[in-house]
């Protein structure tokens, strides 16, 4: 497995390809070091995305949408300051971090597909 940061300037680019290319497979969301306790909510769920937005009334922040369509639920992390994604060996991303500015941190992990015809390294474009 290999993990990689991703850019902030490249934030809203990766996660348009990562939801582009991954919704509707389903996802766990543990979050830790929030001062609340690991929250495990949103686990086993389609994923519906995963957006950057520049202004949540409070600063930029990132959401993450699941759930089926007619009832999403979503999390929302405020002022998010690092994003990082680990990959296994053929590049399937089996896990977003999401890092906030007061160090909480977000987990965001795919249930990986038994098989893919994809090939190698082309799961985010």
């Amino acid at each position: 497995m290999q993990t990689r940061d991703i850019p902030i300037d490249q934030w809203q680019p990766f996660l348009d390809s990562f939801t582009r290319i991954h919704q509707g497979e389903h996802l766990g969301i543990e979050s830790v070091g929030s001062g609340k306790g690991a929250r495990t909510d949103l686990s086993h769920r389609p994923l519906l995305g995963v957006i950057t937005v520049p202004d949540c009334g409070q600063g930029a922040c990132i959401e993450i949408i699941a759930g089926p369509e007619g009832e999403p639920q979503t999390r929302t992390i405020q002022h998010p300051s690092h994003l990082s994604v680990t990959e296994r060996e053929d590049g399937y991303p089996m896990l977003l971090q999401i890092t906030d500015d007061n160090g909480a941190v977000t987990l965001l992990r795919l249930e990986a597909p038994p098989h893919s015809n994809k090939p190698p390294g082309n799961y985010l474009g």
